[in-house]
């Protein structure tokens, strides 16, 4: 349970359909990572800790969605990874990998690299990448860092395991560490 009161399951919750008004003026949605830690969530904490990403009216209903993102700070040296597992693939022969990361509320990343490692299925390394992040692009305050891979061949038996590290003991939010491969 992230929230122990005021929690809403169900359009009706929110808005009177027979008197077609709604109940409230303010809805607030959270969206968040898979691997959030179960706590108590209540307005104030929200909107303490998340960001406001979208805003819009609705049926007279301001909807505020925020999101939670994961945190990196001096004491954190790597990030939870992104594992793709090779034989995942459709293509039998080449492939391009992209991995990224989008950055926000950052004040320096100096020493924040994206590792992008590559083991068979004995555990051998057959490619490693270390790509410092503030090489990304900047838009409204937001870093988004990509790099591209390309394999012109490759083992079923690889994978491959994408994560940050912080060498400089930055502080930093993160999200949508991936993975894709065309």
């Amino acid at each position: 349970n992230l929230v122990n009161s005021n929690v809403f399951t169900s359009w009706h919750d929110v808005y009177d359909t027979l008197n077609l008004k709604p109940k409230f003026d303010v809805f607030h949605s959270l969206v968040t990572h898979a691997g959030l830690n179960s706590r108590v969530l209540d307005i104030e904490v929200l909107k303490a800790g998340a960001t406001l990403v979208r805003e819009k009216k609705f049926l007279g209903i301001n909807i505020e969605t925020y999101a939670l993102h994961r945190k990196m700070e001096t004491q954190d040296e790597y990030s939870s990874s992104k594992v793709l597992s090779f034989s995942s693939l459709e293509s039998d022969s080449s492939v391009s990998l992209t991995v990224k990361v989008d950055i926000m509320e950052y004040d320096n990343l100096d020493g924040v690299l994206m590792i992008t490692s590559v083991e068979n299925k004995e555990g051998k390394s057959v490619f490693y990448r270390s790509k410092s992040i503030v090489e990304g692009d900047v838009a409204n305050g937001n870093l988004s860092f990509e790099d591209k891979i390309r394999f012109p061949e490759f083992k079923k038996d690889w994978v491959v395991t994408v994560f940050l590290r912080n060498t400089e003991q930055q502080n930093f939010q993160y999200r949508s560490l991936t993975i894709t491969a065309d």
